[in-house]
């Protein structure tokens, strides 16, 4: 959701006394909302809402968010987009985007896929030699690769057996990256207590006393990829991709280590603190070369 943030304009029903992202997905013609916590209404948009995005000191009280806010992988997955290329097969009744990308995998000659959401047809496409296209007719796809950049270090067919700090049993997530999607909006979710990353190579930064002190170091950093922090010794290290990658993870009591977070967290939850897009017209612009970015040179 976008906190302080109004779509103005292109609004197609007013609803009251109503669940918000129920009475948007029950009108066809929605694909963004927004909603008044002074008035306790919510305004359903059309398509070109997005377009006119405001935040401002009178937009406060005002909560916004696209019809279907998804846990893409950002950087691999694109919403609203779909590609250009040849048809190897084209799937019915596909529950969700992570099932055609799946599909995708299994079959040897797909090298890219595109999802409706709208209708549940997944398209295995062989080749995209003409990039892809975002508009109007790709609303409700979502597009993408074969395999997302570092899956196969990503996501480990396994389990992490026990130090749960909480399960979500009640059917509402539905793949492995809705549940990662969660674990990134949690903190404690992201961090590896008693572990840590040890090598020579890493830099040493004594007098830190907190985790996140070490975690926000290793974020000023521009080469620092991991980091752990040990409490004993108020040591922060931090460890560039190739120091983490050569680094024995060892068990060691009182440690705490992570990864750098980077924006994806943002992305994937629609989130865009701070944002106010003015020209309408330079927008449309920026749209036009997303489009077909093949024809960029």
């Amino acid at each position: 959701f976008r906190y302080g943030v109004d779509y103005v304009g292109y609004d197609i029903e007013r609803v009251e006394n109503f669940s918000v992202p129920s009475a948007a997905a029950y009108n066809p013609s929605c694909f963004y909302w927004t909603f008044d916590r002074n008035k306790s209404a919510c305004f359903l948009k059309d398509q070109s809402a997005g377009d006119n995005i405001v935040s401002a000191r009178e937009t406060l009280a005002k909560i916004s968010a696209p019809k279907d806010c998804l846990p893409i992988d950002a950087g691999c997955q694109q919403v609203d987009t779909g590609f250009l290329g040849s048809v190897v097969n084209q799937l019915r009744n596909v529950l969700t985007f992570e099932a055609c990308q799946h599909n995708c995998q299994a079959e040897d000659k797909c090298s890219y896929f595109t999802y409706n959401r709208t209708n549940k047809i997944c398209i295995l496409r062989s080749a995209s030699p003409f990039g892809y296209i975002k508009d109007a007719s790709t609303v409700s796809q979502v597009s993408g690769p074969k395999f997302c950049p570092n899956d196969d270090v990503c996501i480990e067919q396994g389990d992490y057996v026990g130090y749960d700090i909480e399960a979500i049993e009640d059917g509402s997530v539905d793949s492995a990256i809705a549940c990662r999607h969660l674990c990134k909006q949690r903190e404690d979710c992201s961090l590896e207590i008693n572990a840590a990353y040890l090598t020579t190579e890493a830099e040493r930064v004594k007098g830190v006393e907190r985790y996140d002190d070490c975690e926000a170091k290793c974020r000023e950093a521009d080469y620092c990829a991991t980091w752990t922090h040990l409490p004993a010794g108020k040591v922060c290290l931090l460890l560039s991709a190739a120091a983490a990658a050569a680094a024995k993870k060892t068990p060691l009591d009182g440690a705490i280590s992570s990864h750098k977070q980077h924006n994806d967290k943002q992305q994937n939850s629609c989130l865009t603190p701070g944002l106010k897009y003015k020209n309408p017209y330079m927008l449309h612009a920026l749209k036009s070369l997303y489009v077909h970015p093949g024809l960029i040179t």
